[in-house]
C-alpha cells in the first residue's frame, strides 16, 4: 500500500493486492530513512469502491535516488492490463512520471477505450491539493460507445472519431470541461437518427421534397445515413453563441437510389449535464464547475 502514498490521503481505503520487490541502500536514523531504492509491483490489483475504480495487472517500476526527498529520475514506469473508472471499461494503459517530494510530474500516458485511446499530454499534480487539469487526445475512438451516453439525436451509430477533451481532476471525482470529436479524414460513419418526423423536411417545401424521397426515411429512423462529415463539439460553459454542445453531420442515404443530401447541424443550448447522463452518483461530470 505504501507505494500508492504519491496518489494521496484520498487513496487509503484502496483494496491493494500484488507481488512487491524493495531494494536499496542508504541510512536510517531516528526513524528517518536516507538513500535510494527500487520498488517493483508485478500481477498488481488495486480497488477502490469509493472512487469507482479498478485497476487489474498492475506493473510498477520506481526507483527514488533519494528516499528521504521522495524524488525519482525522469521515465518511472506504471502499468496495467485492464480496469474499470465509473460506468467505463477500459484495456492496456501506461504513465511514465517521475516524482519529486509531494510533486508527480506525468511525462506521457495512454489508455485503450471505446476500441481507441485516449492519449494524455505532460502535466503535474500535487499528492496533497491533488487536483489537476490535463488535455487528452481522442485517437479512432467508435462512435457507438459513446452515443449510448449522447442527447437521444442519434439512434445508432458506426465509424471512428478522433479529437481532443480537457479534463480536470480533483478529489471528487473527474470533470470534462470541453471536447472536440471529428470524424477520421477519409472514413465515412453509418448512422441511424432516433425517430424525428419533420427534423429535416420540415424546413423543406414540398415542391423540394419530392426530388428527395430518402429524407423522410432518414429522419425517421427506417434508413441509414452514411456520413463523410460528423463533428461534434461539448462547451459546458457556453460557446460566443451560448451553445453548450453542436453536432454537424453531412452525408446522404446508405442507399443510393434514395437521393437525399443532408447536411444538419443540432445546437444545444442549456446545461448538458441534464442531457449527458452517466449514472446516479457518478464520478464523471460535464462542466458546470468544479465536480
Amino acid at each position: 500500500a505504501a507505494t500508492l502514498d504519491v496518489l494521496g490521503e484520498e487513496f487509503k481505503d484502496a483494496k491493494v493486492s500484488g507481488t512487491i520487490t524493495m531494494a536499496g541502500e542508504g541510512t536510517w536514523r531516528a526513524g528517518v530513512a536516507a538513500g535510494k531504492a527500487k520498488v517493483g509491483v508485478r500481477d498488481g490489483r488495486v480497488d477502490h469502491p469509493g472512487r469507482k475504480l479498478l485497476l487489474e495487472g498492475i506493473d510498477l517500476d520506481l526507483a527514488l535516488d533519494d528516499v528521504r526527498r521522495r524524488r525519482s529520475p525522469p521515465h518511472q514506469s506504471l502499468r496495467w492490463k485492464s480496469g474499470f473508472f465509473d460506468e467505463f471499461p477500459f484495456g492496456l494503459g501506461h504513465v511514465d512520471f517521475s516524482l519529486r517530494g509531494d510533486q508527480v510530474s506525468v511525462e506521457e500516458g495512454s489508455v485503450e477505450i471505446f476500441g481507441g485511446e485516449v492519449v494524455i499530454a505532460a502535466f503535474s499534480f500535487s499528492t496533497v491539493r491533488r487536483e489537476a487539469s490535463v488535455i487528452a487526445r481522442v485517437v479512432g475512438i467508435q462512435v457507438e460507445k459513446i452515443v449510448q451516453f449522447l442527447p437521444k439525436i442519434i439512434a445508432s451509430a458506426q465509424g471512428r472519431v478522433d479529437g481532443t477533451v480537457s479534463i480536470h481532476r480533483s478529489i471528487t471525482g473527474v470533470q470534462v470541461n470541453s471536447a472536440t470529436l471529428a470524424l477520421r479524414a477519409g472514413e465515412l460513419a453509418d448512422l441511424r437518427l432516433a425517430p424525428t418526423p419533420g427534423l429535416i423536411s420540415g424546413s423543406l417545401p414540398p415542391a423540394i421534397l419530392q426530388y428527395y424521397p430518402g429524407l423522410g426515411k432518414i429522419e425517421t429512423g427506417e434508413v441509414p445515413l452514411r456520413a463523410d462529415k460528423l463533428e461534434m463539439e461539448f462547451t459546458p460553459l457556453g460557446d460566443s453563441q451560448g451553445r453548450t454542445a453542436v453536432l454537424h453531420l453531412a452525408g446522404g442515404p446508405v442507399d443510393p437510389k434514395l437521393r437525399a443530401p443532408v447536411d444538419l447541424t443540432i445546437n444545444v443550448r442549456g446545461p448538458l449535464d441534464q442531457l449527458i447522463k452517466f449514472g446516479m452518483d457518478s464520478r464523471l461530470k460535464i462542466g458546470g464547475g468544479k465536480p
